[in-house]
């Protein structure tokens, strides 16, 4: 009588010895047929023997068949993308000195490649990563905050020079902060005081967005803001400041010697011709009855802009 087995075999092509499926590597490729012809011990003395060989061949398919192997991969990926991603982290936790010096080769081998790769990059996605900064900064607004503080404070010195470089290049190159800088001295001094660690903007009445379009409508021929930050051009007062009388910004004198009617840009040279000089030739400064209320100011603002403009044609 014929004695069943137990367990499944299969021949070995090389050996000739009947082994079970498990002594077998899988098969893929052969139609019908779940394991390799040879054993896996056989199959192992083959490539011992003829390591050379298969690394030869091995290299010549990949290099002939990169587009269907890719294809290949790429669908496998797919189709089992969890077990996949689950492989890629466990392979990364087990391995990670082995990739960490795998990389750290890699880049000592290929340092002007990987640099030159890299600035492209940043060349081509300037946005991308203009707004991947925002993004992290904001998320991270706190943390940011609080280093900045203790760097700040670490680095006192430092910081007064960065904040002194930083305004001197504002100063030279954005209107806007060049007139809220120059408006706030000015209100400094003739406030003294009184401004109690308010806005220039709050005092006023007005933006400087406002008072930039102001000033910007006022051009005459060759001015302009590059000559405005070079310092050609000054804030000029039609009604001379010192023809007011104020002590605070809630004042109705203040409000009409800071509007933007009495406010005009003027050439520095001609601005220091006039001065404080009233149409009569005497000084606002000795000015016995000082302007605080509109019929006053309105009396006093054609002429001076007569002035202005007799001094300017000269």
């Amino acid at each position: 009588m014929e004695r069943l087995c137990p367990v499944p075999i299969w021949k070995c092509n090389d050996c000739l010895n009947y082994k079970r499926l498990d002594e077998f590597n899988k098969s893929y490729t052969i139609p019908n047929r779940p394991v390799q012809y040879k054993c896996k011990k056989c199959e192992k003395k083959y490539r011992q023997k003829y390591v050379e060989n298969i690394k030869i061949k091995n290299k010549n398919y990949l290099i002939n068949n990169r587009g269907k192997i890719l294809t290949y991969q790429q669908k496998w990926r797919y189709k089992n993308w969890d077990s996949y991603q689950e492989k890629r982290k466990k392979y990364r936790a087990d391995n990670k000195k082995q990739i960490s010096a795998q990389r750290h080769d890699y880049y000592l081998k290929n340092k002007e490649k990987i640099s030159q790769s890299h600035k492209q990059w940043t060349r081509e996605n300037k946005e991308k990563i203009r707004k991947q900064k925002q993004e992290y900064q904001f998320k991270h607004r706190k943390k940011y905050a609080e280093n900045a503080r203790r760097w700040r404070k670490n680095n006192p010195e430092r910081e007064r020079q960065n904040r002194q470089k930083y305004t001197k290049f504002r100063r030279q190159n954005d209107p806007q902060y060049a007139l809220r800088v120059r408006l706030s001295d000015r209100l400094k001094s003739f406030l003294k005081h009184e401004k109690g660690g308010r806005t220039s903007e709050s005092l006023i009445g007005y933006s400087m967005l406002e008072f930039k379009n102001h000033l910007e409508k006022a051009f005459i021929e060759g001015m302009s803001w590059e000559k405005f930050l070079a310092g050609k051009i000054d804030i000029h007062h039609i009604v001379p400041n010192a023809a007011f009388k104020y002590t605070t910004a809630e004042e109705k004198s203040f409000k009409l010697c800071w509007s933007l009617k009495n406010l005009c840009p003027e050439w520095r040279e001609i601005n220091r011709k006039l001065n404080d000089y009233l149409p009569d030739g005497t000084r606002a400064m000795n000015l016995t009855n000082k302007i605080t209320t509109q019929e006053e100011f309105d009396y006093w603002y054609p002429r001076c802009l007569a002035l202005r403009l007799a001094v300017r044609n000269e």
